[in-house]
């Protein structure tokens, strides 16, 4: 839902009439509050101020953060998988927020890789938690969290 929800002020993303009626009242909510400005120009300063928020904060994040909030996601945690090494989640919080801002500026990535990004770090949270913090074992958790993100 959160995709959808994102997309409600520009109702796209799933916020529209092609996901029934209970988004179809939410959806363009920013284009009928500016009635008066042609809609392709909200979209146009949607998707820089929210590019420009997410390279803001890529920027101002350490380098190993930047690095896991950029793409995709899915090549960040198969390259956990790899080498075994877990995804901070903090990394995965920060995903989230990214990711929302994307779908908000009206991005078109899929859900997907952030989902297994998270998945992945959180299976690797728990085990470390529990002390299960061998590399090999990190990576058979990272392998677990990749596929709960399917």
């Amino acid at each position: 839902d959160m995709i959808k929800y994102v997309g409600c002020p520009l109702g796209i993303n799933g916020c529209n009439s092609f996901s029934g009626e209970k988004y179809e009242k939410k959806g363009g909510l920013l284009l009928k509050a500016l009635d008066d400005v042609p809609p392709d120009l909200i979209f146009i300063v949607m998707a820089i101020v929210c590019l420009l928020l997410i390279g803001i904060i890529a920027h101002l994040v350490p380098e190993n953060y930047a690095k896991q909030i950029l793409g995709g996601g899915t090549v960040q945690s198969l390259l956990a998988v790899a080498a075994g090494v877990p995804i901070p989640f903090k990394c995965a919080l920060l995903r989230v927020f990214v990711t929302a801002l994307y779908f908000l500026g009206g991005g078109t990535q899929g859900g997907d890789g952030p989902t297994i990004q998270v998945c992945t770090s959180l299976a690797c949270m728990i085990g470390w938690i529990c002390g299960i913090r061998s590399p090999r074992t990190q990576s058979l958790l990272a392998s677990l969290g990749f596929c709960c993100g399917f």
